[in-house]
């Protein structure tokens, strides 16, 4: 399914995971956070990584 569809589950999915998980709302992103893919299964990593800044 990743495979098929990063953008969605990589981007999308994870990046509102993360979000909610930090206090964040289903409508807009918790302000001052940022989410940033680094490597990821479906483009053939090993695992998908994530930073997170403030």
């Amino acid at each position: 399914m990743a495979v098929s569809h990063q953008n969605i589950i990589c981007h999308g999915l994870h990046d509102r995971m993360i979000i909610k998980s930090l206090g964040g709302n289903d409508d807009d992103k918790k302000p001052g956070i940022s989410v940033e893919l680094k490597q990821c299964i479906a483009l053939g990593d090993s695992f998908s990584r994530h930073l997170v800044t403030k």
